[in-house]
């Protein structure tokens, strides 16, 4: 079961059917905990699911080297893109994001625990990269 706290609008995570949804709505209510989401063929329509009903979806090396993370074949995948370079320790006990952004005005380092995709997206929020956190690209 994922917490309410581990997802942002725009996570990517999977229900109990296996669907894969882009969270569009967030009801923390204690008792009926709900995402609300999109489906492709009713746009127009806001759906909802149990939290409970849903799980992260694994980061995989499919995942990571879809979305043009380099395989170091050493257990991490690197993205070094100019400003900034991610990289995700794969194969060790404890799965660690880093995400290193640097610029001439600022520089920042994220370093989150964490193998799934979501868990993925909100580090690159918290390194200020919320456009490649919506951009991702899911191996199906």
């Amino acid at each position: 079961m994922i917490h309410p706290h581990e997802i942002t609008i725009g996570s990517l995570i999977r229900t109990n059917t296996g669907e894969i949804i882009r969270v569009e709505g967030i009801s923390t209510k204690r008792k009926h905990r709900k995402v609300g989401y999109h489906t492709p063929d009713d746009p127009c329509r806001i759906k909802y699911v149990r939290l409970a009903q849903c799980e992260g979806i694994e980061l995989t090396p499919e995942i990571l080297e879809k979305n043009g993370l380099e395989n170091r074949h050493d257990g991490s995948f690197v993205l070094n893109e100019g400003e900034y370079l991610i990289s995700f320790n794969y194969y060790s006990d404890v799965k660690t994001i880093r995400i290193i952004c640097h610029t001439d005005y600022f520089c920042n380092d994220v370093l989150v625990y964490g193998e799934d995709v979501h868990q993925l997206q909100f580090a690159l929020i918290c390194a200020g990269l919320p456009e490649l956190a919506m951009k991702l690209k899911i191996a199906e």
